[in-house]
């Protein structure tokens, strides 16, 4: 196993590759040429490997090296996108960069909280997924089985109720019941404090609005009448219906 790359010798390599005549380079047999817009240029002529004893590696080497114009530069685009890369891991597992300048005994103890806080974490999105498994469940089952699901919810929440004769679901202890509704013709939530519902008023009959219309009319054309009509029976002399204390003296008469 080779040993790593110093970062000398990587800033010499990309020294190296910025000094050299741009890329990309083709080779044509032994000889390498530099290209424009994808196309070999004579007059950007680079250099050869002629070998006279063996012109089939004298080729591979032109072709290697016209490659290597490109490859190298690629490579070291990778090398940083790389150690951008470990470098983003690093900070999702020690939470910042002080944590991985400390000893490697505190870098396992981090990394064991993280572990711990994962598995929390899973811990918690199996619970619901449970829930919501169960949900489905009932959603899936039939009206019947639905609505044992509802009972069974308040049995599970501690809620006490019972079935009156007509049939609602009321509890003892709560002014929430459940109740038919005859108009939606669905069972519904209600609250004792909620407002009763108040029956329409009596539309009026029309013998009833042509007498109020009578009354109207005497009332405007004769006020003596109107005024007479509306004093209190017991205030006026013709009343003979008398009461101690109130229109007798309570000593009697003399």
């Amino acid at each position: 196993m080779s040993a790593p790359m110093t970062p000398d010798r990587e800033q010499e390599i990309r020294a190296r590759e910025q000094a050299a005549t741009p890329g990309p380079w083709q080779s044509d047999g032994a000889e390498i040429y530099g290209t424009l817009g994808g196309v070999l240029m004579i007059d950007l002529w680079v250099g050869e490997t002629l070998d006279i004893e063996n012109q089939q590696r004298s080729n591979a080497d032109a072709a290697f090296m016209a490659d290597a114009r490109s490859a190298v530069p690629e490579l070291l685009a990778e090398v940083d996108r790389l150690r951008a890369r470990v470098a983003e891991l690093e900070g999702e597992a020690y939470g910042d960069a002080a944590v991985r300048l400390v000893d490697p005994v505190s870098q396992i103890r981090h990394l064991h909280a993280c572990v711990a806080a994962q598995r929390s974490r899973a811990d918690v999105l199996d619970r619901l997924c449970g829930k919501y498994q169960e949900r489905a469940e009932l959603l899936e089952g039939s009206p019947w089985e639905r609505a044992v699901a509802g009972l069974n919810a308040l049995v599970d929440a501690g809620v006490a109720f019972h079935v009156e004769p007509d049939g609602h679901i009321s509890a003892p202890f709560s002014d929430e019941h459940i109740e038919w509704d005859l108009k939606a013709k669905r069972w519904v939530l209600t609250h004792d404090d909620e407002d009763e519902d108040v029956p329409p008023a009596p539309v009026p009959s029309a013998e009833d609005e042509a007498r109020a219309a009578v009354d109207r009319s005497v009332k405007a054309q004769f006020p003596a009448i109107a005024a007479f009509l509306a004093e209190d029976p017991h205030d006026s002399p013709l009343h003979h219906s008398y009461a101690v204390g109130r229109d007798l003296p309570e000593g009697g008469t003399q």
